[in-house]
């Protein structure tokens, strides 16, 4: 994730990141959104393995990010909050690694909508767990002077995600 106060760090070119929409952060998300454009919304969704059966015990067995991850720091806290009993039994360094860990059922874990790859199915609603909210992916704008082709390439960009 690239940190928007960033400013005229040219440690990156374009900057795509990913801010969970939620009441705390709706006014957060009005502020950063007149400085960034907001090119896909999607669902976040509880998911396991697709030959899992649709009961899970508690505690949970959780397949997750690492904690630098906002998204895992995000699901620790509403586990937390929803006083659900949980166990990390996997931590993967990427979604490819944490969709591997979930086809292989060591598991349950939360995903953006777009992310559910072949072999993972959203959780039924009734599994027990709390609520998720949506995700929003967004570009921090251009810089003035940057190269036509960062240009392009932010265009491509938004409208491949639009």
């Amino acid at each position: 994730m690239i940190d928007s106060s960033a400013g005229d760090d040219a440690s990156f070119d374009i900057g795509l990141s990913l801010r969970l929409v939620t009441g705390d952060a709706r006014a957060a998300s009005r502020r950063a959104e007149a400085q960034s454009t907001v090119v896909r919304r999607e669902k976040l969704l509880w998911v396991s393995a697709s030959d899992t059966g649709p009961r899970f015990a508690a505690p949970y067995s959780l397949v997750l990010l690492p904690s630098s991850c906002q998204l895992q720091r995000f699901v620790a806290k509403l586990l937390d909050e929803h006083k659900v009993p949980y166990v990390v039994s996997h931590s993967a360094s990427g979604i490819a690694g944490l969709q591997l860990a979930l086809k292989a059922g060591l598991g349950i874990s939360c995903l953006n909508e777009s992310s559910v790859g072949g072999g993972v199915v959203a959780c039924s609603p009734d599994v027990g767990l709390p609520a998720l909210p949506a995700v929003e992916f967004y570009l921090l704008p251009g810089r003035i002077g940057e190269s036509e082709f960062v240009s392009n390439a932010r265009t491509a960009l938004m409208r491949l995600f639009s």
